[in-house]
């Protein structure tokens, strides 16, 4: 991704979405695409990216408990189970974490991390309709390199 100037994500050899590798990251057409770039976990049937997530002090945010913590390096994995009975995990920084405290059996809650982000919950925009995945790939038009 770091020496392309466009990506073409194709699924079951059809377009998915078509553009610069930052913007496929932060502005994915569907959880195809999400899922294709990069970890991911599922908030009550929404994919989204775990370092999206913030733990929030319980009462604030959805309602989650923390279930297991996995130290991997310099990341944090804190796994939890959401009030509607799935589970889901964040992950964080050593310093987040050491900041948060959190420990399992705690009630907590979770937010996405950009205040002007779509909350948890949000789907995705649905097909045809504008950033969303591409209906009919022959439609697609790619860009151009000059």
């Amino acid at each position: 991704m770091e020496v392309a100037d466009t990506l073409i994500v194709l699924n079951q050899g059809r377009v998915e979405q078509a553009g610069t590798p930052t913007d496929l990251y932060d502005h994915p057409s569907s959880e195809f695409v999400l899922q294709f770039l990069g970890p991911s976990t599922t908030i009550d049937g929404v994919a989204v990216r775990p370092h999206d997530l913030v733990i929030m002090p319980d009462g604030e945010g959805m309602p989650a408990t923390v279930t297991e913590i996995s130290t991997l390096g310099f990341e944090i994995r804190v796994a939890v189970l959401l009030q509607s009975g799935n589970a889901a995990w964040i992950q964080q920084s050593r310093a987040e974490f050491d900041a948060d405290a959190v420990t399992i059996g705690q009630s907590i809650g979770i937010r996405r991390r950009d205040a002007t982000a779509s909350p948890v919950g949000t789907r995705l925009d649905p097909v045809g309709t504008p950033g969303g995945p591409v209906a009919d790939d022959s439609a697609q038009k790619l860009p151009t390199r000059s």
